[in-house]
């Protein structure tokens, strides 16, 4: 190793009669290190050069007052030998800081570099080929990443302009639709033309995974207003876009416009109403006589030809308990919940109120926890409560009081806001009307029950509306396995103590159990729900950042 640096020259005197004295040499042991700068103030010499057995060390450099006084004649000649000793030790220097600079990698965090690509110290390196999928600067020169049909269109604006898409989700519903809350918007990473694969039915862990680059050119998280804003997209016709809530999916295509902000007409970003137009969760509902949560899916947008029975092609099938049927070959519920391989077909379950107490064998109840535990989600309202109160740790999620006297009607109730998401759905109920009382965000609950009393804290449920006095939960959500550790959780279940609407369903064909007004405040909140329901589990979180624009070679 070389010698270290030496020291400071002393200084002149300063009037500059006596040179300073130079800095002494860099030590020697192998190769000179910096010598000592030269004397300061006055006149002082220049440092001498670091004595070494190989290369000699950086000569001191010569700090010269601004002023000759005259007496010291020569000392031009110094400041100049000075210079000459600093030149050849700074080539020195530069071979020793060669030596030690810390060349760049090929596998920088989050990527991959290919071909030839500079080392960050004057050189080059060769990276070689990508692995296999990937193919070399297909959205950044030299990193390697997923094959990008669409990443030439991406235009370059002048004056730091972008291409962007600006819209509002919304529902399906023919008329006054509702915005979505918390969908995933994106352009997916495909051809013109091109399809996503399809999503798989039955249960399984949704969280909520950021999209990559190799998944979405850009990606937006509407909020409470359906809003969202995509930048940096490429331009053209043709260009697809998805609309993505859990495994409601919309699929579509646009026309952008190239540097300037795209405004989508109302109706173009939206959930699906048919399973041609991207998916629809694989439903059952296993019909009761009192309530009919069916009939929301209607009113949100899902056609009628997507109502069936489960040998059937729709996406909603029957079962009955004891209201509505599709036909006359409607099965019964036992045909559903008696079965685990019957459950796994389906995505979410949804058990609307029967009208009294009927309680679930042991084996289905088995059957519900086995469910929600590996990622299925499931509804239940009122005496749907057989699913829950006596049932693993869905017992104690939440404190139950089966069958107490019922709450006046309409019953004002407090949205929970202690939680972001209880925010957001208060924000949402504001917006689309069915607050009624906006400070604090309460509702107003028609036929309210009280069966639920509170939600204890640290057993895996959530509140998300209630009242004081007297003391009710309106609504809770437990995500599964019941209490689990945040990163384990995949399904979700959710307990409203409230009907749609009360009607008696037991006697009636699809649809003559569903009005046709639009949604009633109580129905929204339950329209809300539904969403949640389906949506992925877990923070939404962002992609990890794109690997580092790799040093260009010389």
């Amino acid at each position: 190793m070389g010698g270290a640096s030496g020291s400071a020259g002393m200084a002149g005197s300063p009037s500059g009669g006596v040179a300073g004295r130079g800095g002494a040499g860099g030590a020697n042991d192998g190769s000179g290190a910096t010598g000592g700068m030269g004397g300061v103030a006055g006149g002082g010499n220049t440092g001498g050069a670091g004595a070494s057995d190989a290369s000699a060390g950086t000569g001191g450099a010569s700090t010269l007052d601004s002023g000759d006084d005259g007496v010291h004649p020569d000392i031009g000649e110094d400041r100049d030998a000075g210079r000459d000793a600093a030149d050849d030790g700074g080539l020195i220097a530069d071979s020793y800081a060669r030596d030690a600079c810390p060349t760049s990698t090929c596998a920088p965090p989050n990527g991959r570099y290919c071909g030839v690509v500079g080392d960050g110290c004057g050189g080059s390196v060769d990276c070689g080929s990508c692995p296999s999928g990937q193919v070399c600067g297909a959205r950044v020169p030299n990193v390697c990443d997923a094959p990008c049909p669409l990443c030439a269109q991406i235009p370059q604006c002048p004056d730091a302009g972008t291409t962007t898409i600006t819209g509002t989700v919304f529902t399906g519903a023919a008329t006054s639709p509702d915005p979505v809350y918390k969908a995933t918007v994106f352009i997916p990473n495909i051809g013109v033309g091109a399809k996503l694969p399809p999503v798989a039915s039955g249960p399984s862990c949704e969280r909520c995974p950021p999209l990559g680059w190799d998944k979405a050119l850009a990606s937006a998280v509407t909020g409470p207003d359906g809003t969202f804003t995509l930048q940096n997209v490429p331009a053209g016709t043709g260009i697809p876009l998805v609309v993505q809530l859990g495994k409601w999916r919309y699929e579509t295509t646009i026309t952008v416009l190239p540097c300037t902000q795209n405004i989508l007409p109302t109706g173009t970003a939206r959930l699906p109403r048919t399973q041609l137009e991207g998916n629809i969760p694989r439903t059952a509902i296993s019909t009761g006589n009192v309530d009919a949560l069916e009939c929301i899916l209607r009113k949100i947008g899902v056609a009628d030809s997507e109502f069936s029975n489960p040998t059937g092609s729709g996406r909603i099938h029957f079962y009955r308990n004891n209201g509505a049927r599709f036909d006359a070959t409607t099965p019964a519920q036992g045909t559903l919940v008696d079965t685990p391989a019957a459950w796994d077909r389906y995505d979410q379950v949804l058990f609307p109120c029967e009208g009294m107490q009927s309680n679930e064998t042991a084996g289905a109840l088995t059957n519900f926890i086995d469910y929600t535990s590996k990622g299925g989600r499931a509804f239940t309202t009122h005496f749907s409560y057989t699913w829950l109160y006596q049932n693993g740790g869905f017992a104690t999620a939440g404190t139950w009081q089966v069958n107490q006297q019922q709450p006046p009607s309409p019953l004002i109730s407090n949205i929970d806001t202690t939680m972001p998401k209880g925010q957001d759905f208060a924000t949402w109920l504001g917006l689309v009307g069915a607050l009624s009382n906006p400070t604090p965000p309460q509702v107003a609950i028609n036929d309210p029950r009280r069966n639920l009393n509170a939600v204890p804290v640290g057993q895996g449920g959530q509140r998300w509306i209630y009242t004081d006095n007297p003391a009710t939960v309106q609504h809770m959500v437990v995500d599964t396995p019941v209490a689990a550790t945040p990163d384990k959780l995949c399904g979700r279940v959710i307990y409203s103590d409230f009907h749609v609407a009360n009607a008696m369903n037991g006697n009636l064909t699809f649809p003559a159990q569903c009005p046709t007004n639009d949604l009633t405040p109580q129905e929204k909140i339950l329209e809300f729900m539904l969403f949640d329901l389906a949506a992925c589990i877990g923070p939404t979180t962002s992609p990890p950042p794109a690997p580092p624009r790799p040093p260009a070679a010389d």
